[in-house]
């Protein structure tokens, strides 16, 4: 069975221009022409698997020991955060949004989401997407890019098409087919997801368990967040 998806680029970044860069199903990469495509295995994984593909052109270079961005193609700190500088065994950590953000949501039930990285940042962007994964039916929301950069002395170099990485949906029954579009902004859900953010962020939800709200497959109780609706 079918299941429907759709995603819109996070609101408030028009002034960037046309942010919208097609999100693609692996099945039309290269891969299929070569004898890798024929594998039943790597057709029923890939027929479930989407591409996240960069929409603008960012450059930025990061000075670890002077806590700086030393060059950027932008106003660098719109859209990058700084989550972890690289001590002892730690790594360089940045958050990449607004820009690289889209909203992803779904009336289907019981869908989860999983966003991996690509292989290719690795070598040609220097970095790598952390990876997360929640259940989309119970809370739609943004994805944006959790970079961890392979060299600090290296810069991050975006190009408009890169890969930057992959979006695998699942459900209880893996031989679901899923359909991810484009679609204009469900205003709706959009707000109902901000909402939920903004108060798990905020000083009223502090302490407030979300995740069984993320994580559980089939809630047994109302919506913890229907007073924000």
């Amino acid at each position: 069975m079918k299941k429907l998806v759709y995603y819109h680029p996070s609101p408030g970044v028009s002034d960037l221009g046309d942010l919208h860069f097609p999100v693609k199903k692996n099945v039309e990469s290269p891969i299929k022409k070569t004898g890798i495509g024929m594998c039943p295995a790597w057709n029923h994984q890939n027929s479930r698997s989407f591409t996240y593909y960069s929409s603008a052109h960012l450059q930025f270079d990061y000075d670890s020991e002077s806590n700086r961005f030393r060059a950027s193609t932008r106003d660098i700190q719109e859209f990058v955060q700084v989550i972890s500088i690289p001590k002892e065994d730690g790594c360089l950590v940045f958050e990449i949004a607004t820009v690289f953000t889209n909203f992803y949501w779904t009336e289907e039930k019981n869908v989860w989401i999983s966003i991996l990285p690509h292989p290719l940042t690795t070598l040609n962007n220097n970095f790598y997407h952390c990876g997360a994964q929640f259940n989309l039916s119970n809370w739609a929301r943004d994805v944006n890019i959790g970079a961890i950069v392979v060299d600090p002395s290296q810069p991050i170099i975006i190009n408009r098409g890169d890969p930057l990485y992959i979006i695998k949906f699942h459900t209880e029954d893996q031989n679901d087919e899923f359909d991810l579009s484009y679609a204009d902004l469900n205003e709706s859900k959009w707000k109902e997801s901000t909402n939920k953010i903004n108060y798990v962020r905020s000083a009223f939800g502090y302490g407030f368990d979300y995740t069984k709200h993320l994580f559980e497959s089939k809630p047994k109780s109302k919506c913890p967040f229907r007073f924000l609706k």
